[in-house]
């Protein structure tokens, strides 16, 4: 409880000091969450006694019209939060700890209401992991590091002109990406109840109309990137493999700030080939190189906010290949756009986190183009 006090502490500190230096469109929003991790496998060994609760502090911009892509987007709210969850038996499944930026897309806006989709990624640190000797049964996770994601619906009340109160629902998840075993992660679906101070709110004259449509300006593209990821094997503690990406994707403009695309994927998994030739599952080398690589179809939707993409894609591969024991798969992409070459040509940059329903395979870095 001491904690939750802290960073509630902490908020109205923060808020008195913007309020002090009069910076229009900043806002900061403290919130409470009450929750309870949900076992998504019966792999994990540990029992669920308590619920999870948690606080958080946002520190929100409201855009209004800098850039196109603010109307495009109907101006969402960009924020950077502090995070805090108290997940469950402190010498057990413990806390965490985490830097989230995040993004605040209104939905609907009747009046003195807003509803908000928010999405976001960053960095945790977890106070407890696996281990064999000191915590065995807790196999969720195998570092204190992780990634977290957070999805949220969030319904918002004006009080006045300096107060506005939310209330959501949202399920954030930790995992390493596969990069310690074990993996399985945790999700954690939650109630959220805040309040955002605005000292010095946007008004309806300060958004800037752009005069423009999101019609597309062209209707067909083409993408293509390569990625690496590592994946550690079989056991905790156990040797850390490559997994080489390659893609291919058309794309199909819905419009300027929303596009799907399609295309093929192809994997090389450096640890199923050193497993399957270490313990003679395979015949020969081409089998072996055959049996450890991964052609896969998939479709995604890719959501544009000026020089930042966030990409939701879900594919299935396309047989049976070797230590693939689930048919679908699913991405979630960030990346960011580097100005066009030639009015034709973006390079990017991107962050890759592959799972199978909810239990993460790989995270991955990559670089490629769109045009």
């Amino acid at each position: 409880m001491k904690k939750q006090l802290t960073i509630w502490l902490i908020c109205f500190l923060c808020g008195s000091i913007l309020s002090a230096q009069g910076l229009k469109s900043w806002s900061v929003e403290p919130t409470l969450r009450l929750g309870r991790i949900i076992k998504h496998t019966p792999k994990l060994t540990f029992d669920i006694n308590e619920f999870s609760y948690g606080a958080d502090v946002n520190f929100l911009y409201q855009t209004h019209g800098r850039k196109e892509w603010n109307q495009l987007q109907r101006y969402p709210l960009l924020g950077i939060a502090l995070t805090y969850f108290r997940m469950g038996e402190p010498d057990i499944i413990g806390s965490a700890y985490g830097i989230l930026p995040n993004i605040n897309i209104p939905i609907r806006s009747p009046k003195n209401w807003k509803f908000y989709f928010q999405m976001g990624t960053g960095i945790a640190y977890l106070t407890q992991e696996f281990s064999e000797i000191n915590n065995p049964t807790y196999n969720a996770i195998g570092s204190h590091v992780n990634t977290i994601a957070k999805f949220e619906f969030t319904a918002s009340h004006r009080l006045n002109n300096l107060w506005v109160l939310n209330a959501g629902l949202s399920m954030t998840h930790y995992s390493n990406g596969g990069s310690h075993l074990p993996n399985f992660g945790l999700n954690i679906p939650a109630l959220s109840f805040g309040a955002r101070y605005e000292p010095k709110p946007v008004l309806r004259k300060d958004f800037v109309d752009h005069g423009i449509t999101k019609d597309a300006v062209k209707k067909f593209g083409f993408t293509a990137h390569f990625a690496l990821g590592y994946r550690e094997r079989i056991v905790s503690g156990g040797p850390s493999y490559p997994v080489y990406v390659g893609s291919v994707g058309a794309l199909y403009y819905l419009n300027r700030v929303n596009r799907l695309i399609g295309g093929v994927e192809y994997e090389f998994n450096e640890g199923a080939y050193a497993f399957g030739t270490h313990v003679g599952e395979f015949e020969s080398e081409k089998e072996a190189r055959q049996e450890s690589s991964r052609i896969m179809v998939y479709v995604a939707d890719e959501f544009l906010f000026g020089n930042w993409s966030v990409t939701v894609l879900a594919g299935a591969y396309t047989g049976s290949f070797y230590q693939v024991g689930f048919p679908i798969y699913n991405k979630l992409i960030t990346r960011y756009y580097f100005p066009p070459i030639a009015d034709k040509v973006q390079m990017h940059v991107g962050l890759y986190l592959k799972s199978h329903i909810v239990i993460a395979e790989y995270i991955g870095i990559g670089v490629g183009f769109a045009m």
